[in-house]
């Protein structure tokens, strides 16, 4: 057992989502807390961060789970933490972007889709998203 192995906790961190889906977080975090079994993904995301503090694919995929859950600045958080490690990971950096837009800080979402690019990022969607925000903001500036 590898406690940093990257698809497990990917996986962990998805299948936790779906489960969230279908009810609230707050009723899921209660009944991990009364049930035996499977603890929720930050356990595994600490464990794997004491086991190999200097992989920083951890905080990347942590940081992404805490994109997808809506806490925002602790996603920040751990992608500042992964990017410190991995700053040439173009998918990390990516991310990062899709975070900054989300946070309504254009200029840094550019700056990551940019950065995201020329490190060879093939998806573009960061950059569709950056222009349909110019376009409306345009548009309100305009009316």
């Amino acid at each position: 057992s590898c406690p940093n192995h990257h698809r497990a906790l990917w996986a962990m961190s998805r299948y936790y989502l779906r489960i969230a889906r279908q009810t609230s977080f707050h009723e899921l975090r209660h009944s991990e807390r009364i049930r035996e079994g499977v603890p929720p993904p930050e356990c595994y995301f600490q464990r794997a961060k004491r086991f190999a503090p200097q992989d920083g694919m951890v905080s990347a995929i942590f940081g992404i789970y805490l994109h997808r859950r809506r806490e925002l600045d602790a996603a920040l958080a751990e992608y500042r933490i992964a990017e410190s490690k991995n700053p040439e990971n173009a998918e990390l950096i990516y991310n990062m972007g899709l975070l900054f837009l989300d946070l309504n800080d254009l200029p840094l979402a550019k700056q990551y889709a940019e950065r995201a690019t020329s490190l060879g990022y093939p998806l573009t969607g960061l950059q569709k998203k950056i222009e349909d925000r110019e376009t409306a903001s345009f548009r309100e500036d305009v009316n």
